[in-house]
């Protein structure tokens, strides 16, 4: 074979979105079953632009290729899917920690915003009966609020805990991929 000759290689190709935080992770995942990382664009662009970390988006399409002639591609594939599903599961639980963290303080921090506004329009206008309920109505739902915010760093904690089973999960199944592929 001289310089010149090519091997014929026959590719096929993936493209996945996921999350902007979560790229490194994805690409060391993929490149363990055989996946060599092509490139990163926003997705809907037209142009195959490279990816930056400065573009302030969520999501990001990754481009990745694999030959098509691999070794042991059925158990490969079955290890894949266990990984997607571990990832898939990864990403419902961090949107599920982030809403359990923030919802409660929002709520009861605006209720008892809002109270405190209507208790000093009613103190300044001579109701002072209903201004001090609606005082006290607003230093309750503070106080639930970091009470509720206490408690939710209790259960996302547990979150934390379900997240890094399910790393393990990944970190298994391509560390057995990876093995099959040396």
């Amino acid at each position: 074979m001289t310089q010149f000759e090519r091997k014929y290689i026959e590719w096929e190709y993936h493209d996945i979105q996921v999350p902007r935080y979560q790229i490194n992770l994805y690409k060391d995942c993929y490149e363990n079953f055989g996946w060599f990382f092509i490139e990163a664009i926003k997705p809907g662009s037209n142009a195959h632009q490279e990816f930056s970390v400065e573009n302030d988006i969520d999501q990001i399409k990754l481009k990745f290729k694999r030959n098509r002639s691999i070794e042991n591609k059925r158990e490969l594939d079955r290890l894949q899917a266990e990984c997607e599903r571990a990832l898939k599961e990864i990403q419902r639980l961090e949107g599920k920690k982030s809403a359990a963290e923030i919802g409660p303080l929002i709520g009861f921090g605006t209720i008892g915003t809002i109270s405190l506004v209507a208790s000093i329009i009613n103190l300044f206008s001579a109701s002072f009966g209903r201004g001090f309920l609606l005082l006290i109505a607003s230093l309750m739902s503070w106080f639930l609020a970091y009470y509720s915010f206490n408690r939710q760093k209790r259960y996302a904690n547990a979150i934390t805990l379900k997240i890094h089973e399910q790393l393990e999960v990944l970190y298994h199944s391509y560390g057995l991929a990876n093995q099959g592929l040396v």
